[in-house]
Formats: C-alpha cells, sequence, structure tokens
C-alpha cells in the first residue's frame, strides 16, 4: 500500500524525468518493495530491513545471510581478532613470554597481554606461572584449526 505525504506533489512528480536517463523521478505505484523483495531473493541474499521513522525512510541490505554460529572450541577459534589470531599462531606447547611474543611479533606488550586473556579466556590458551614471576603462555590445541582473523 503506497501513502503520500503530499498528494499535489506526488500527482506532479509522477509525470517529470530524469534529464540524465528519462526516468520517471518517482513511480508512486507501490511496487518499489516488491521489487526490492524479488531481486534480493533471486540472488540468494537475505530480505532487506525497512525502518520508516516517519520523516526518513531506510533500507537496510545485507551482503550475505548470517553464517549458523559455530560451537565449542571452533567457536572460540572463529572470532579472533587479528592479534589475537596472530599470537595465537605464535604460541607453542612448550610456552613463550609476553616479552618472547612482544619481540618475535613486534607488538607492544599491552596488545600481547589483552590477546592472550581473550585466549585464555576462549580456552585457547594457558598461563603458568604468576605475579613476580616469568609467566609462559601455552597453546592448547584442538582437533580444528583456529580461525582467521576478522
Amino acid at each position: 500500500m503506497t501513502s503520500a505525504r503530499n498528494a499535489r506533489l506526488v500527482a506532479i512528480c509522477q509525470h517529470v524525468r530524469s534529464p540524465e536517463t528519462g526516468a520517471r523521478v518517482i513511480e508512486a505505484l507501490a511496487s518499489g518493495i516488491p521489487t526490492v523483495t524479488e531481486a534480493l531473493a533471486g540472488r540468494g541474499m537475505p530480505p532487506a530491513h525497512y525502518v520508516d521513522s516517519g520523516i526518513r525512510f531506510t533500507v537496510v541490505l545485507h551482503q550475505h545471510a548470517p553464517a549458523p554460529a559455530p560451537t565449542g572450541r571452533t567457536a572460540a577459534k572463529a572470532f579472533l581478532g587479528t592479534t589475537e589470531h596472530r599470537v595465537h599462531q605464535a604460541l607453542t606447547q612448550n610456552g613463550r613470554t609476553v616479552r618472547e611474543l612482544a619481540e618475535e611479533l613486534a607488538l607492544s606488550a599491552p596488545s600481547i597481554r589483552k590477546a592472550l586473556r581473550g585466549l585464555r579466556d576462549r580456552g585457547l590458551a594457558t598461563q603458568s606461572g604468576g605475579r613476580g614471576r616469568i609467566t609462559p603462555y601455552q597453546r592448547k590445541e584442538s582437533a580444528a584449526g583456529p580461525g582467521g582473523p576478522r
């Protein structure tokens, strides 16, 4: 169903054509949304999201349908940021310190620590040692390889 705020302006604009293409400036036949819906479906894309705020009409298009969410350790690895991915790859079973990782990866110690906290929280790394002692971090392995950077 179509609805115009200014019926007179709609009636005038239905007869106005673009000088570049010759196409009508507006159609006013309520076929726009069905046309968009069909075009998206025909390309295997998710449907558009329409937001009518009274003053503005917004259409949000998504490039791809969201992939099913991974589960378990695969899920933890699927959402690694670039730094977390690099740090995870640099970890070994024998353990690496923040200093060793910072030197190898040319990253700051705070960035390394933040990535290690994220990896540890996801169950992808373990920490031994502690306050006042050398603290090595080890990579935890699983059957699936780590996910790439986002």
